[in-house]
């Protein structure tokens, strides 16, 4: 059931132990205490940890991607990626330029 819903019992080794642990647990107890109740929240949770990471791997490189593609703003005023060297010679401390420009005849 778990596979065709597109749940890898194989790939995590944890959900397959748990399962197989579950149906020993129901074995002994003579069914019981259900235990594949607790087995089905376990493998729910895993999935959803897993989906969880995937998405927010996703949501990184998204942004990333988006990052290279869009001009840096910082409180809306657009910054440049790299500071050239004449724009360093202009500005003077604290974003203040020098009178004219800074910049020699």
């Amino acid at each position: 059931y778990f596979q065709l819903r597109g749940v890898s019992m194989i790939k995590n080794w944890t959900r397959l132990a748990s399962l197989v642990g579950a149906t020993v647990l129901e074995e002994v107890s003579i069914s019981i205490a259900p235990a594949w109740i607790i087995d089905v929240w376990y493998i729910h949770r895993t999935v959803k940890q897993e989906d969880a990471k995937l998405a927010a791997r996703r949501e990184q490189e998204a942004m990333l991607e988006n990052n290279i593609r869009q001009p840096l703003y910082e409180d809306g005023v657009r910054a440049p990626r790299k500071r050239s060297t004449v724009q360093e010679k202009i500005t003077i401390a604290d974003g203040i330029r020098a009178p004219g420009g800074g910049l020699s005849p």
